[in-house]
């Protein structure tokens, strides 16, 4: 059984013509044998050929051509290697041939796939310094977050120019990036302008969508926002989820070019369930043991590459369903997108779920996971839902009675300019509930209020004027 599971994965790789069958031996030989014609000489030696088929890249320009693309997958699967087995004919390959600079950037490789990043980094500068296009950006990326314990920006910033004038791609759009950002030198934002469009130009979707945005804003140049829709549009298309927000947002809008509430909606749906993948990502390879050597570094990362347009996706997808813009209502669709929006992180639809769970739109009413989601946002400073929280907590809804925290709520929502509830707090420092009585300072909060807009509080202050007189 095992042997046709194997067989069927060397089908769908387009490996059929090695034999499955035959001895391990046998097989590591017949992959090595086809390294080069000229197996014999120094630069095609066991240790070289070795490093080749088990760290390198298929996408490197360098790599040695007669080596499989999917080497190093075979090394893995069918060679039973394991993740460190490359280093070591790597490291002899460099000792036989220091001069060729694919080696060292294969060993970082090696490395780097056995989570032993500190040493990949040298081998990568290493590599860089002779002029390995590939292993400047490895290195760069390294240097730019600190991933293995050392950051220097500066350093980053002249690897991927380096890389960049080569005509690599994620190099340009690095360079863009720290020239935008003022990352590893001054500001230069004509420079990431340039580059941010060569970049996209060559195809890099995160170029594509930070050109779009440099476009949209007229950073390094005017704005022009047709030019920033296309490309929203193509990084969308792309596969990009913060691009499908971004694009759900122009066109919901009519932001350089036409008004088109149904596409907006088809775009926020795409972005929401792309986004919905990256999200789940983020949390997965944060939480993963494997991932590592530096916690910091990598969240820095991460939050980069899956920014908050995923959740907010999600809660304005929600906001469209249960308006009925841009196509039919659907208000369980909008309740099921603001639960994961909720579950994101975003405030706001923690709030909105919270509002259905406790009146029963779309559902039944649930006043402990209400109070739960009202309690989640208000702790993260949503204003709307230290109002909410407090109510609950004030009625007794959805779990004990507990007026101490309903005045404390009240008051932190209330020092945070939210009218109704300067007024509850008012009522309650005047009734003297949870807390003790103060009719000085209620008569200041009804008063504050009604400066609001508030007109039931002009009422209850003329009540509180007439009892303290």
């Amino acid at each position: 059984m095992a042997i046709f599971r194997w067989v069927s994965l060397a089908i769908s790789l387009g490996l059929t013509g090695y034999a499955m069958w035959g001895p391990l031996s046998d097989y590591v030989g017949a992959v090595l044998a086809q390294g080069s014609p000229r197996a014999s000489s120094p630069e095609h030696s066991a240790n070289v050929r070795s490093c080749d088929v088990l760290a390198g890249n298929p996408e490197d320009p360098e790599r040695v051509l007669a080596v499989p693309n999917a080497t190093n997958l075979i090394g893995r699967l069918f060679l039973g290697a394991n993740e460190s087995d490359a280093i070591a004919p790597c490291r002899a390959a460099i000792e036989e041939q220091p001069h060729v600079r694919r080696l060292s950037y294969q060993l970082g490789r090696a490395y780097e796939r056995a989570q032993r990043g500190k040493e990949a980094l040298p081998a990568y500068r290493q590599a860089a310094e002779a002029g390995h296009v590939l292993a400047m950006v490895k290195a760069g990326k390294s240097l730019r977050q600190g991933f293995d314990g050392v950051e220097d920006r500066a350093e980053a910033r002249r690897l991927f120019e380096r890389a960049a004038q080569a005509g690599n791609p994620e190099a340009m759009y690095f360079f863009a990036f720290m020239l935008e950002r003022a990352q590893g030198g001054p500001q230069e934002l004509p420079e990431a302008r340039r580059w941010y469009g060569q970049a996209a130009e060559a195809g890099n979707v995160w170029a594509m969508r930070d050109f779009a945005q440099i476009l949209e804003n007229g950073l390094g140049g005017p704005a022009d926002l047709p030019a920033a829709r296309h490309w929203y549009e193509e990084a969308a298309k792309a596969g990009n989820d913060d691009a499908m927000y971004q694009l759900a947002r122009v066109l919901d809008s009519g932001l350089g070019g036409p008004r088109n509430e149904p596409d907006a909606r088809r775009w926020l749906e795409k972005a929401a369930q792309e986004g919905e993948r990256s999200v789940m990502l983020w949390f997965d390879v944060v939480k993963d043991p494997l991932m590592p050597r530096d916690l910091p570094a990598a969240r820095r990362w991460l939050a980069e590459r899956f920014p908050d347009s995923a959740p907010d996706a999600m809660n304005n997808l929600a906001i469209m369903l249960a308006q009925g813009r841009g196509g039919p209502k659907d208000v369980p669709q909008a309740r099921l997108w603001f639960e994961r929006s909720a579950q994101a992180g975003h405030l706001d639809a923690m709030n909105n779920l919270a509002d259905m769970l406790r009146m029963g739109v779309a559902g039944s009413v649930d006043l402990p996971q209400a109070r739960h989601w009202y309690e989640r946002a208000a702790q993260a400073g949503e204003i709307r839902a230290m109002i909410n929280v407090g109510a609950m907590l004030e009625g007794g809804l959805g779990g004990p009675q507990d007026m101490p925290e309903a005045r404390r709520w009240f008051e932190k929502a209330a020092q945070g300019g939210e009218k109704i509830a300067m007024y509850n707090l008012g009522i309650l420092l005047e009734k003297g509930e949870g807390g003790p009585q103060d009719l000085p300072q209620a008569r200041i909060w009804y008063e504050k209020a009604m400066q609001a807009g508030l007109l039931q509080a002009a009422e209850s202050l003329r009540a509180l004027d007439q009892q303290m007189r």
